[in-house]
């Protein structure tokens, strides 16, 4: 009978002491963070304007007018006058052919 009473008493001081150590973290539990200050907001009329829009991206371009140049003659280019993209009017000069060959058919 004496080991049950002690074997009580253990278990009495265990969970008495287990409940001590609870409340004494409990009480030591840091306090919170407190949380950052708000950032200021400021506010503007809206405005209505163009913002230019950049776009970077792969892809193909196609001109929406493209031509077909054929020569009325056929010779040896010389020399050209316009650059692939150009905008060219019309009666502009764009190549320049080997004269030679039609000159001396001429004489």
């Amino acid at each position: 009978m004496r080991g049950m009473v002690i074997a009580v008493v253990a278990v009495l001081a265990v969970v008495a002491g287990g409940v001590a150590w609870r409340l004494v973290e409990l009480g030591s539990a840091k306090e919170p963070v407190a949380a950052p200050p708000p950032v200021p907001v400021t506010a503007a009329m809206a405005t209505s304007r163009d913002v230019p829009a950049i776009v970077t991206a792969l892809g193909t371009v196609q001109s929406i007018d493209t031509v077909n140049v054929t020569p009325r003659v056929n010779g040896r280019i010389e020399g050209i006058y316009f650059k692939q993209g150009d905008e060219v009017a019309k009666g502009q000069k764009l190549f320049l052919l080997n004269p030679r060959p039609y000159q001396a058919a001429l004489d």
